[in-house]
């Protein structure tokens, strides 16, 4: 046989490729699906080979007989990395050579036997900057897919212009691979790797009374549903096209909306993983996703994108990376950004360099990306809509771990997906995390999110932890989907470092009034911890507000917002030029409607806990406008059934100036500086009480009627309290304590009094001014009762 002479046989089995030392063993891995079972079993020795240098030269060899086997030290040339083991069969006639196969110039045909691994060298890519290498990187996969090998390739360089759909059905290793991605050959409807499935999607049918029986037992709460046991390891997709919910607020959407959604995972007998956000009337799909029973792996790899849009007239979302839609699936450790001296000028959105589709259970960590340039200097080049660099729809369980991605006010957010449940953000740095519509559940931990901030919809629970925020909006709850949070938000342990800008805000909540197709409100719950916020000193400096509510609390429709059950609001602190918060401003509060706690027993069915907050001081000599550090507003007076009644507890929070207008509300204020406190309708309806405070009027008011208006229906208290005079170039103003209306010095004292007195500043002022206190009037702050009308 042909023999290389300069080789012994050790040097050469040295040479062989990982896959073809394989050959010497009793079974391969994997053999081509044609290939028969004698020649699965089939074994062979050393001295049965032929040693070619590469597969070209085998191709136009006239010596080889059938049933060889024939090692290649290479493609194109021997040391390639495309060396391979083949053998050799009768060529049929009038048949092509099928993927692993090769034509040789004589009537046979080499097949690829007994490989273990494939590499895209075997597939004749050559890495040299001309050839369109997907090609033969789409061949590779293809026919590791075919026989469910592993593809490694843990290096060189390719570059990918026509080709697209690289379907990836197996795990991959690229190493230190580097992709070059010609984008003007980008195109709308395919990606340039396609991460999939073997398996193949499943239309549910069942009887009328199974049906009934699941739209019954389909709600929010449903965990289990025995009929779906069969479906164990999928992923289920309910929806009904004749029920439209989501309608996106603008005039640009044109009355674009959602067919009502929803999906979950099953588990053994029937066992539901994933929230159940909707319920169900009838459903027009229902559909199974079967999961793989493995996790498929992609790990390592560069990509160089050129920054180019489409050469031809295209519109629309562009592909340049992935789509994914495998379940368990994880890639890691990959390397996304421009060519070197190119920049982005692409006037295309992009999809998601990552774009993820109806998947359970996916992770993508320890990923350097980038996101794409949309608000360029002027307008001619601006992007028409937004751009992305991860994106996605209909994900359940998504794992992001230590994704780094930055940009500056050019860019676009680099994350932004729709229908996301379960979405867990780990060690991350984003310029932006964006869930348009209906995110449910998502936990943000130990991140740092950019310029463009969180923006999200939906419900579940919200947690984000240990992460820093640097937008306008620490969370911006998405106007167009209707600026709702249908849960529990917890933000505990950041820090907020706003922009300079003419609104800033914690949590923005300002949905315009229009028919969303579903019930829209603040949240159920909210709870703020252990939050600094920074910005840099700067006189223009607007509000910051810790909860920017909705400017209406009833639709034009009539339906009502829903408002918190809880909101707790501790150890807020600011830094820097800004000297403090506003927490929130309520419009017409009686309209607002707590869910499952309706007033209908004469308490109170809200509460809202202030505690160690760094309060801004309100000053309104430049303002025509009365303004506050926490205000209800009330432009409509109508008495309204179930009420919200509201329990507020303030506690070491100084500065407080607050108004309140036409709401059901117990106040009770405890060691706090209180500057204004108004309660402008004749009576509140609750009662107020102040333990250990501070009263000490702004300086910035003459009228004793904008100060303390502390009238209620159940009364008004005072414990511990101190009066004081404020302060003007430094010295007690004894002439403004008639701004403290609820006391009139050597004369009435209203409300019920227990240990009240002025502090010691005020009281050296009075005696450097000659004003000596009545015993009586001493008597009266230290107690007295307030007897209601009639008693």
């Amino acid at each position: 046989m042909n023999k290389k002479p300069n080789m012994n046989r050790r040097q050469i089995l040295g040479l062989l490729s990982v896959g073809s030392v394989s050959l010497f063993h009793k079974k391969g891995y994997a053999l081509p699906e044609k290939q028969s079972e004698e020649d699965t079993h089939k074994s062979f020795s050393t001295s049965d080979l032929v040693i070619k240098d590469s597969l070209m030269e085998m191709i136009v060899d006239k010596q080889l007989k059938d049933n060889m086997v024939v090692h290649t030290l290479g493609y194109y040339e021997a040391g390639d990395g495309g060396g391979a083991t083949y053998r050799l069969y009768p060529s049929m006639e009038n048949k092509d050579a099928q993927l692993g196969e090769w034509k040789l110039e004589t009537n046979l045909v080499a097949r690829l036997i007994v490989v273990q691994v494939v590499s895209y060298a075997m597939f004749g890519a050559r890495g040299n900057g001309i050839d369109d290498d997907g090609v033969y990187i789409k061949q590779a996969h293809d026919f590791a897919n075919m026989h469910r090998l592993p593809v490694v390739n843990v290096g060189g360089e390719y570059w990918l212009s026509a080709s697209h759909t690289i379907h990836i059905c197996t795990n991959v290793e690229w190493g230190a691979t580097i992709f070059h991605i010609s984008e003007k050959d980008n195109t709308k409807n395919n990606a340039r790797f396609v991460i999939r499935s073997y398996q193949q999607p499943e239309d549910i049918i069942w009887s009328n009374e199974i049906k009934q029986k699941f739209l019954e037992k389909l709600k929010p709460g449903i965990q289990q549903f025995e009929e779906l046991s069969p479906y164990k390891n999928t992923l289920i997709f309910v929806r009904d096209d004749n029920d439209r919910i989501g309608y996106r607020a603008g005039t640009r959407y044109g009355g674009h909306s959602w067919a009502r959604e929803d999906f979950f995972y099953v588990e053994e007998h029937g066992r539901i993983i994933g929230d159940i956000a909707w319920s169900f009337e009838d459903y027009t799909h229902l559909t199974a996703y079967p999961a793989e029973e493995s996790y498929l792996v992609v790990n390592g790899g560069t990509f160089y994108i050129s920054g180019e849009g489409p050469v031809r007239d295209a519109k629309g979302y562009q592909h340049n990376g992935f789509t994914i839609t495998r379940s368990r699936t994880i890639i890691r450790n990959q390397w996304v950004g421009m060519e070197k001296d190119m920049v982005d000028t692409s006037m295309n959105p992009r999809t998601g360099f990552y774009n993820f589709s109806r998947v359970y259970d996916i992770t993508l960590e320890n990923i350097r990306l980038i996101p794409w340039e949309q608000d360029r200097e002027g307008t001619e080049r601006d992007v028409p809509a937004g751009t992305y660099g991860i994106s996605g729809a209909r994900v359940l369980k998504s794992c992001f771990n230590n994704i780094m991605a930055e940009g500056g006010a050019v860019h676009w957010g680099v994350f932004g997906t729709n229908l996301m449940k379960d979405l867990y953000v780990n060690r991350c740095h984003l310029n932006r995390i964006d869930v348009h519509f209906h995110a449910w559940n998502i936990h943000i931990k130990d991140s740092r999110i950019g310029y463009r901030g969180i923006s999200v919809s939906g419900g579940g629970q919200l947690t984000i932890e240990n992460t820093v925020c640097s937008s306008r909006f620490f969370v911006n709850f998405r106007s167009d989907y209707g600026a709702k949070w249908d849960g529990d938000v917890r933000i505990i342990q950041c820090k907020f470092t706003p922009p300079i800008s003419p609104l800033t805000a914690v949590m923005y909540f300002m949905p315009q009034n229009f028919e969303y197709g579903y019930p829209i409100g603040i949240a159920h719950s909210i709870s703020i911890e252990n939050l600094h916020i920074e910005q840099l000193e700067d006189t223009s400096l607007s509000p910051c507000w810790i909860i920017y509510a909705p400017s209406f609390s009833r639709t034009n429709k009539g339906d009502r917002l829903f408002f918190p059950r809880d909101i707790t609001l501790k150890n807020i602190r600011v830094r820097g030029g800004r000297k403090g918060v506003r927490i929130m401003k309520l419009t017409n509060p009686q309209h607002f409607i707590v869910r499952d706690r309706p007033n209908n027993n004469g308490y109170a069915n809200s509460q809202l806990l202030l505690e160690d907050i760094d309060l801004e001081y309100v000053d309104n000599r430049d303002t025509q406008q009365m303004e506050a550090n926490m205000q209800f507003i009330a432009n409509d007076t109508s008495f309204v059934e179930e009420e919200l009644y509201l329990q507020l507890y303030i506690a070491r929070c100084n500065g407080l100036a607050a108004s309140f207008d036409a709401a059901k509300l117990d106040i009770d204020v405890r060691h706090s500086v209180v500057n204004q406190l108004i309660c402008s309708s004749d009576k509140l309806l609750g009662k107020i009480s102040c333990w250990d405070c501070t009263f000490e009027p702004r300086t910035d008011l003459q009228d004793t009627q904008n100060v303390f208006m502390l009238n209620s229906s159940e009364g008004t208290s005072f414990v511990n309290c101190r009066l004081s005079a404020p302060l003007i170039n430094g010295k007690p103003a004894i002439e403004m304590l008639n701004l403290i209306n609820f006391v009139e010095l050597n004369g009435i004292v209203k409300y019920n009094h227990l240990h009240t007195m002025f502090d010691h500043r005020t009281l050296n002022a009075m005696r450097e001014n000659g004003i000596k206190l009545k015993k009586n009037f001493i008597q009266k702050l230290m107690q007295n009762y307030e007897f209601k009308d009639g008693e």
